[in-house]
């Protein structure tokens, strides 16, 4: 396939997955060098997400089965991926001080989360 044919951000995510390859190459000794060092990425296109306005959240939370809409607003409302939110315990959860622990992150350090008022009530 040419490059050409490839989306900036398709080069992009392939340039990141070979330069990850070739820097563990290099730590285990099997190069000296990374060759992608140095190649520029390609400049992507910025598009501005749709906003979900309090009225589309509403419609959204009302369409879902009760035992669901917590766990929804909960990611709303924190921003946090679904396997951090599967993994909150009640002992993560301050009411109190309106913040949970997220103890297990994409980046691997934990992180507080603070709560909006309407989740805190739910």
């Amino acid at each position: 396939m040419a490059n050409e044919a490839l989306s900036p951000a398709s080069r992009n995510r392939l340039l990141s997955a070979l330069s990850a390859m070739f820097k563990r190459a290099v730590r285990l000794g099997l190069l000296t060098r990374n060759p992608t060092h140095g190649i520029q990425r390609a400049r992507e296109r910025v598009i501005a997400l749709p906003l979900v306005t309090l009225e589309d959240q509403a419609r959204l939370l009302a369409a879902l089965p009760g035992s669901r809409q917590a766990l929804f607003l909960c990611a709303l409302d924190t921003g946090a991926r679904l396997g951090e939110l599967l993994r909150i315990a009640w002992g993560d959860v301050d009411l109190d001080a309106g913040s949970i622990l997220l103890r297990r992150t994409k980046t691997g350090r934990p992180r507080i989360v603070r709560l909006a008022a309407r989740l805190v009530r739910v």
